[in-house]
């Protein structure tokens, strides 16, 4: 309990709040800390409940923003797909695709914006790189293939295939860092999330638990306050009556 009242990754709420209650309440004897006590726990149940509500509530928008991505996500990957297969058909035609054109560099540029659009391209890089380290040759279709996934990165790379590198060994380390970028952002992409967000969500019968007593939580924070006030009235000779209850009836 004490534990889920000082709040996600160990802020101690529950035992500041109590701290700061102690200070100001001043309370003497047990029955007046037992009163205070009684307090802190009202109050820090509420605000339990009022930050799995918000999670709940941050959780949904979260989810309905990853929905939002994942059509998004299936747009640029599509039209890219679609951008590929164009250049693709040309060279199987005995063609020169060209240069990338703005729309085209669009489309990359949207590719990498997302897990896994970086992922698709970490895997072509891995493989390529792997090849030309194998066979010791570039081809012209893999250096197209390197404009499609990396669009004019990939310029400044080839750039290094020149005579004065018969051995390629600038374009591979540089490919082999490029490989290691996108596979990095692609892992940080997947695994981010927010741990305290999901720490706060409870299980939906905890939850409609606490939303069940949230009303006692709070009553018994005002009997605590006025118990308390009765409890320092009494010791410093004043006389305090106690809350006068009042139930009112509808007639006919």
């Amino acid at each position: 309990m004490l534990a889920s009242l000082d709040g996600p990754g160990g802020s101690n709420e529950f035992t500041q709040l109590l701290a700061q209650l102690l200070s100001e309440l001043k309370p003497v004897g047990v029955v007046q800390n037992w009163q205070v006590q009684r307090l802190a726990i009202s109050m820090g149940m509420q605000s339990l409940v009022l930050r799995s509500q918000m999670a709940k509530f941050q959780k949904h928008n979260a989810l309905s923003k990853l929905a939002g991505d994942l059509e998004t996500l299936d747009q640029s990957v599509l039209q890219w797909e679609e951008m590929r297969s164009a250049r693709d058909s040309k060279r199987r035609a005995g063609l020169d695709p060209g240069a990338l054109t703005d729309a085209e560099m669009e489309c990359i540029r949207k590719l990498h914006e997302n897990a896994a659009g970086i992922k698709r391209v970490s895997s072509f890089l891995a493989e390529t790189l792997h090849d030309c380290e194998t066979t010791s040759v570039v081809t012209k279709e893999q250096q197209d293939l390197l404009r499609e996934h990396l669009g004019h990165e990939a310029d400044t790379m080839l750039l290094q295939l020149s005579a004065r590198s018969p051995d390629q060994e600038d374009f591979l380390n540089e490919l082999a860092l490029k490989s290691l970028i996108f596979r990095l952002e692609g892992q940080i992409l997947e695994e981010k999330k927010d741990p305290d967000l999901e720490e706060l969500i409870p299980p939906d019968e905890k939850a409609e638990l606490l939303l069940r007593y949230y009303a006692f939580y709070s009553r018994e924070a005002e009997h605590a306050i006025a118990e308390l006030e009765r409890l320092q009235s009494r010791q410093s000779g004043k006389l305090l009556l106690p809350p006068v209850k009042v139930d009112v009836t509808a007639g006919n």
